[in-house]
């Protein structure tokens, strides 16, 4: 049980204990939040009241939120207060807007109606006059949400509220009985132990936004912000608030999300980054939270090292995080293992590339010290290019991955076809996939797309040989598996060509290839040979200089090949392209330029039983 009558000299010691009242009888004290009303985009908090030196009316000191002021806190050599370099200003109260507090701003929007969304101005209208509209059950839900204890969801985004209330006593939020979901974006909140005690006075509480506000959590420490080389010491309020939200036991979230930065935005500067490390230590330290979104932040992997969240499952950091996906994946696979949704997609688009040497993941599967997401099902990458190395790491680093979402898949920098990147999504990522880009998978789209990029992988590797083939099968080490789980029987001549420059794959037990003898080629195109002997044309290939040959195998066709079917077979079988090439028969010194010939020729006509081509 909730002890509510402590939680009101807990608010009160943080709030501000000077009140003064304006011309119009608004009440003002240090620390409240006030908006320009010269300048509305100018929100800052009054950290000083009473008279200045050369003035004899009383003036307010102003800590602006942006530079947009003119001091520093100090005024003709007398010092009011401290705040950083053009952020401070002396202004009369005239100029100044104060906020309201959030239980007035409840009381005007849900109990007294005097502004209800103006659905009660609403009205249509046919070019000639105008008509109001009624809704049909308003006014009894109107009603019905007068009862606060009613109450199941809260919206005052943008709403100029700087405080929880006017009169000190937080007590009467324990009216908001069933309360779950309060907005509270882009209004003038930005104090954190006031967002704190929202979820300790609210029993039921289980999301908060404060999006936009600037919540300055990291003053929840008793450090500046550029201190953050050592462990910041905890300000006795949040100390309290801690053992007050472990005593809660109910989880919640909290979207803090900022605003999105300009381009000539300096993320790097010592205090932005100093700001954004105490402030995500003071938000991790929270127990119970479950869901985090600190979309445009300026973090860094760095930041979460420390830490280990269990309860977290949650995160999303939109446009946050500059280092490479792989580092930033790994670091947050050992702060958060239990996170079930991740968001990690940027405002514009980027490429990720990643190679083995500095590959993050890699070296901890190296070191024996990789850290996986135990539970991460959803994965949002919007916005990133993803490079083929890129996906099989993240195969490691998620193995229980169902959705995911990303811009294109490339390798070395160069997009693959748009077609072929599903195949690739699941044959790297896992049959566990059920969703790509919001488009959903069935068993058999899993199947034809595993098939399809076998036959691409097989495609590409008929153009190598040697080493380069040789890295490029032990670096798909997924192309094995597929060959077993879909007991595929490959064609003759990618076997040879495969055992030719990696004979240890007749160890791995696939189908057709632990049991191929180099003669068994030589024997089947034999029994062809005789079975339709005056029907075939066998083909040699030659290089340009007339002798040497490209490719010692025979190849035998149908003499009713046509010449476009010829082209088709050997660039897609063999990796030759020939459309530029000469072609004869076996016995002729000259030929003819196969690009002057109809597509539609038969083989036949043009040669007897054997040709010679050259590339």
């Amino acid at each position: 049980m909730l002890k509510l009558h402590k939680y009101p000299d807990l608010y009160k010691s943080v709030t501000g204990s000077i009140l003064k009242m304006s011309s119009d009888g608004t009440q003002i004290f240090v620390n409240q939040r006030v908006r320009h009303s010269d300048h509305p985009e100018q929100v800052g908090t009054i950290r000083y009241i009473g008279p200045i030196v050369g003035q004899s009316s009383h003036y307010y000191g102003v800590e602006w939120d942006t530079p947009v002021g003119k001091y520093d806190g100090e005024y003709q050599g007398t010092r009011y207060f401290n705040c950083a370099p053009l952020h401070g200003s002396f202004v009369h109260i005239k100029r100044l807007c104060p906020a309201t507090s959030l239980w007035d701003a409840i009381l005007d929007r849900y109990v007294t109606g005097r502004k209800v969304s103006g659905l009660e101005t609403m009205s249509v209208t046919d070019g000639v006059r105008d008509t109001k509209v009624r809704f049909y059950g308003q006014s009894k839900l109107d009603k019905y949400h007068q009862h606060l204890e009613n109450l199941t969801d809260i919206d005052l985004q943008g709403y100029d509220i700087g405080h929880l209330n006017s009169i000190d006593d937080v007590s009467v939020f324990s009216r908001l009985a069933n309360l779950r979901f309060l907005e509270l974006s882009f209004t003038l909140l930005n104090d954190p132990i006031s967002v704190l005690t929202l979820f300790c006075v609210i029993p039921s509480l289980e999301v908060i936004l404060v999006n936009g506000c600037n919540v300055r959590w990291h003053d929840l420490f008793e450090a500046e912000p550029s201190a953050s080389a050592f462990v910041p010491k905890k300000r006795p309020e949040f100390v309290k608030l801690l053992r007050q939200l472990r005593h809660r036991k109910l989880p919640f979230s909290i979207y803090s999300n900022g605003k999105k930065q300009s381009p000539d935005f300096d993320a790097s500067s010592p205090t932005t980054n100093a700001c954004t490390t105490l402030s995500l230590r003071a938000l991790l330290y929270l127990p119970n939270l479950i869901g985090l979104h600190v979309d445009f932040w300026a973090l860094s992997p760095t930041d979460i090292s420390w830490v280990k969240h269990p309860d977290l499952l949650q995160l999303s950091a939109v446009s946050s995080f500059k280092q490479p996906l792989s580092e930033v994946l790994a670091a947050l696979a050992r702060a958060f293992p239990k996170l079930e949704n991740l968001t990690l997609c940027t405002a514009s688009k980027c490429t990720e590339t990643s190679y083995p040497q500095n590959n993050v993941v890699e070296a901890s599967v190296r070191r024996n010290y990789l850290h996986i997401f135990r539970n991460l099902k959803t994965l949002n990458l919007s916005g990133k290019s993803l490079d083929v190395s890129l996906l099989r790491s993240m195969h490691k680093l998620c193995p229980l991955l169902e959705d995911v979402i990303y811009e294109e898949i490339h390798i070395d920098g160069v997009p693959i076809p748009r077609k072929e990147q599903k195949a690739y999504t699941v044959a790297l990522l896992g049959p566990r996939l059920k969703t790509i880009n919001w488009i959903s998978l069935s068993a058999g789209d899993i199947s034809s797309e595993e098939r399809f990029y076998v036959s691409i992988w097989f495609n590409y590797a008929m153009k190598l040989s040697g080493d380069d083939l040789r890295g490029y099968w032990r670096g798909s080490p997924e192309v094995s598996l597929l060959l077993h789980k879909h007991d595929l029987q490959l064609p003759k001549n990618r076997i040879k060509h495969l055992l030719e420059s990696v004979p240890e794959v007749r160890a791995e037990g696939i189908k057709g290839i632990s049991d191929w003898r180099d003669e068994q080629e030589d024997e089947e195109v034999s029994s062809v040979e005789q079975r339709y002997r005056g029907k075939l044309v066998e083909i040699t290939l030659l290089a340009t200089g007339y002798t040497k040959q490209k490719d010692s195998r025979r190849i035998l066709l149908p003499k009713s090949t046509c010449i476009w079917r010829l082209l088709a077979i050997l660039k897609e079988n063999y990796g030759v392209d020939v459309s530029r090439g000469m072609i004869a028969s076996g016995r002729s010194m000259y030929g003819e330029n196969i690009s002057s010939l109809s597509l539609y020729t038969p083989m036949g006509d043009i040669t007897g039983y054997e040709c010679r081509i050259r590339v």
